[in-house]
């Protein structure tokens, strides 16, 4: 995962716009099969998803956070589930648009217009993936257990693991080469808040297992696109 930010194969050749000098390919080899790989276990797993394949490990994944003696409830303290939902607030559309709108904002003012215009249609494109992927499978949202929040779309993959996660390593990137020196500290917070965005997910009852999963799988690959333009220092 670190490679996403520290790949430095091949930089030299690349521009700050995301272009590249002639007969030069704008992926590296490493980039290139980095790209295959997420396509390919993207699309596995969601035919196995899709499927039913995996119906047992998501039914017990749903189960895992509630309480044996009364499914409606989770299990832990009585406060679990309101954290439960402010952790799937944060990876929600209201908040994930203010921190793009800060980011562009900030890109703008940075590295001009053209930069910033290239971080608002990766983030922009991010968003719009899960639109198109939840009808082309259409899944079902789980009944196994109560929800704590109402959701009306479509269940595979999870929206707000795509996008939370599109976000947060599209904000890593940038942050990454304004402050270099905490390039790790910066990726592993933004991965943190991404598996507990997604985890929220299945512990309120909206999304199956395999749903996040399959969001993190379908923001992997697309920020595996992106990287090559935005996630390399400028030289």
């Amino acid at each position: 995962m670190e490679d996403f930010m520290a790949d430095k194969s091949d930089a030299a050749v690349h521009s700050t716009d995301g272009s590249s000098p002639a007969g030069k390919s704008l992926y590296t080899r490493k980039e290139k099969l980095r790209i295959i790989v997420f396509a390919g276990i993207g699309t596995a797993w969601a035919g196995l998803a899709n499927s039913g394949a995996l119906s047992g490990f998501d039914r017990g994944g749903l189960l895992f956070f509630r309480q044996a003696a009364d499914t409606s409830v989770l299990i832990g303290p009585s406060w679990t589930g309101s954290f439960a939902l402010g952790l799937s607030h944060i990876g929600g559309t209201v908040a994930l648009i203010a921190l793009c709108l800060g980011l562009v904002g900030l890109v703008w003012r940075r590295e001009g217009g053209a930069r910033a215009g290239l971080y608002a249609l990766a983030i922009t494109g991010g968003m719009l993936i899960v639109t198109v992927l939840k009808h082309l499978f259409n899944r079902a949202r789980p009944e196994v257990v109560s929800h704590l929040m109402h959701e009306t779309s479509a269940s595979f993959p999870s929206g707000h693991a795509t996008r939370s996660t599109v976000v947060y390593l599209i904000v890593t990137m940038f942050l990454a080469q304004v402050y270099p020196a905490y390039r790790r500290a910066i990726l592993t917070l933004a991965l943190l808040m991404a598996l507990a965005v997604g985890v929220s997910r299945v512990m309120v009852g909206v999304h199956w297992p395999s749903d996040v999963i399959g969001g993190w799988f379908t923001a992997l690959f697309w920020l595996s696109l992106w990287y090559p333009v935005l996630g390399r220092a400028k030289p």
